[in-house]
């Protein structure tokens, strides 16, 4: 663990409870949520984790196959930005309600508040519904999901300073920034088909 900013608060799988720190090793079966305020944190593979206030994500699983690690990352609720490194050697999946992202290289951000948001920023997304594939993400989308694995017909506009204030500041990488900013006014709903399946997603045109 380094450059934690904040209390971040873990319950490990023992039922202990304590503050992280940068010595610390994130195990199976810790969970991890703020309080009151925001926080970020960076694990030693440069993967970088930012929670908004009353966020908290679990680690389903962290396994060393060979010489890297597979993680899991289980988001459970509030606001999360993830950016993982594309050169990362460890393989990095998350899971939230019934979804999952596997093999996921990218930043994301997710949200579970009033409805359940996500906004991809950069690579194509397989999105995995109770395991199936069900969603093609691709960069620079905004979706709105159901907990049905349906995208909801959403034509929200997405403003990066509504994003960006959720999370300490610096937090989000600047190119995610960039490009939420140079395309949140032309963000619109649409539909394509892409190798025989529907594609659907708020997109910039």
């Amino acid at each position: 663990m380094t450059e934690l900013n904040n209390e971040v608060f873990v319950l490990d799988v023992y039922g202990k409870r304590f503050n992280l720190k940068n010595t610390y090793e994130i195990k199976t079966g810790d969970f991890l949520k703020t309080k009151n305020v925001p926080a970020s944190f960076i694990l030693k593979n440069k993967t970088k984790l930012c929670l908004s206030a009353h966020s908290s994500i679990k680690i389903n699983a962290q396994v060393l196959l060979k010489e890297n690690y597979e993680i899991t990352f289980q988001f459970r609720s509030g606001t999360l930005y993830l950016s993982i490194p594309i050169n990362s050697t460890d393989t990095h999946n998350v899971k939230f309600l019934n979804y999952s992202i596997k093999n996921f290289k990218n930043d994301l951000f997710l949200s579970k508040e009033n409805e359940l948001e996500l906004i991809n920023y950069r690579n194509n997304l397989n999105l995995l519904f109770k395991g199936q594939e069900n969603i093609k993400v691709v960069p620079l989308s905004y979706l709105t999901l159901s907990n049905d694995g349906d995208v909801i017909n959403s034509g929200k506009i997405i403003n990066s300073d509504d994003i960006k204030k959720k999370f300490l500041a610096g937090c989000m990488n600047k190119a995610s920034k960039d490009k939420l900013k140079n395309n949140s006014r032309v963000l619109q709903y649409g539909c394509v088909t892409q190798n025989g399946k529907l594609v659907c997603g708020n997109r910039y045109k």
